[in-house]
């Protein structure tokens, strides 16, 4: 049961995170002339807080790299790019993206996440 749960919670944790928390994203800024920033917080397995969202916008045709540090079973998704990864880099195109971070783990996991866009 425990691994059923898990799996489902992976396969639509992007899904209804993005339905229900779409107003609760932080924007990932970077300094003036940076081409990186790293945003940090506290994932928890919760349905009725969901994930952690960010956002970003970014121009079409830059390279952006995005990198989890967390502990186990923490993972990021891209929305309409990519689920549960830890480290992800793409070509992107001229709009704004959601990064969702969550874990699985029954106790809060402290993350650093890491953008770069260049």
């Amino acid at each position: 049961m425990k691994l059923v749960y898990s799996v489902m919670f992976i396969v639509l944790g992007g899904y209804l995170a993005d339905v229900a928390y779409a107003d609760n994203c932080t924007p990932i800024r970077f300094s003036k002339g940076s081409y990186s920033g790293e945003v940090s917080g506290v994932a928890e397995f919760s349905m009725d807080s969901g994930p952690v969202c960010y956002t970003i916008g970014v121009n079409k045709g830059q390279h952006m790299k995005v990198n989890l540090l967390a502990g186990a079973n923490t993972r990021f998704s891209i929305v309409g790019e990519v689920d549960y990864e830890t480290e992800y880099s793409f070509i992107t195109q001229k709009k704004n993206y959601k990064i969702l971070v969550f874990t699985s783990q029954r106790t809060p996991v402290p993350f650093d996440l890491t953008v770069t866009v260049r």
